[in-house]
């Protein structure tokens, strides 16, 4: 009788994905990131990032069959969609089985403009064992397995790769985790250029190929900073990890911003205020600043920058 109750939602199961809308990601360099476009009435349309996170990337992760860390990307991250705006407002709770499952405005209801077309990115690269997103153990997804990377030959170039996949702004030199593991080593000999997207698009050995144990494993620290809404990866609001919880830093004291006009504002915490750097700090929280949350700004002076 379990069995048959066992199979019977699994069929109602199948039956839901297979006339769920279809979904697919566009823009991207590889079939695990891009701009995501939901199917509907012959046309494809995109998704608004309003309200937009991880918890909505993973839904998407879950019914495209991807594996991996899910990513969510905002502000047109993989390019200007074209057509209509689907869905905004998405708040998945993440046990959906369909991105049209999770509570959102009504069908076509919005206020969006194409650059604020909703991304993800399925990483197949994850810290672990450190206090926080930033720093930990490199692991990397492969076949259903997680599984380190030895540190034959590893270099700063191959620890820029990480933190930039991961969507952190630099490597923080001054500080170094170790976290050791039992479980696979599937990566060897990697040799970053310092430009590819991801760690896989480095050269390394065959996965699974090593001659190493797990006293060899990689473990880096990123600086805990991000360029959020921009443009490009290169540009947006800047955005510092404190307290388990992403925050803004004031323009007060800010200089030489370059920044890209920004399309739009999100709340949370106002970490940093007159913020002082030199210009020989590895890192922004090296610079003099008030205290941490002590300002008098309001999130339209939230600072930004950009590369050239």
């Amino acid at each position: 009788t379990a069995l048959i109750v066992s199979l019977s939602v699994l069929c109602v199961l199948l039956v839901y994905l297979s006339d769920s809308l279809p979904v697919r990601l566009v823009g991207g360099q590889e079939y695990f990131q891009g701009r995501v476009e939901v199917y509907h009435d012959g046309l494809w349309g995109t998704v608004c990032d309003d309200e937009w996170d991880d918890t909505d990337a993973e839904v998407v992760c879950r019914q495209l069959g991807i594996g991996g860390v899910a990513k969510a990307w905002m502000g047109a991250h993989f390019g200007h969609g074209f057509g209509p705006v689907y869905l905004a407002d998405v708040r998945c709770t993440g046990n959906e089985f369909a991105l049209e499952q999770c509570p959102q405005s009504r069908w076509g209801l919005h206020n969006c403009e194409h650059t604020q077309d909703a991304g993800v990115s399925y990483g197949a690269v994850r810290l672990v064992g450190g206090d926080g997103p930033w720093e930990g153990r490199v692991e990397i997804y492969s076949e259903g397995h997680w599984g380190t990377v030895c540190d034959d030959n590893w270099t700063e170039l191959n620890t820029q790769v990480v933190c930039r996949q991961l969507g952190f702004r630099s490597v923080d030199t001054q500080s170094k985790v170790h976290a050791e593991s039992h479980g696979l080593i599937l990566l060897d000999e990697v040799e970053c250029k310092g430009t590819e997207y991801s760690l896989l698009a480095c050269s390394h050995s065959a996965l699974g190929q090593h001659d190493c144990t797990h006293s060899e494993d990689v473990a880096v620290r990123c600086t805990p900073v991000r360029l959020v809404a921009g443009e490009s990866p290169k540009e947006g609001r800047v955005e510092v990890f404190m307290n388990g919880q992403w925050g803004t830093v004031c323009d007060d004291g800010w200089d030489d911003i370059n920044a890209a006009l920004l399309k739009y504002f999100k709340l949370g915490p106002i970490h940093l205020d007159n913020v002082r750097c030199s210009g020989v700090e590895m890192s922004l929280g090296q610079c003099q600043s008030d205290d941490q949350g002590g300002h008098n700004c309001h999130h339209s002076e939230d600072a930004g920058d950009s590369e050239q």
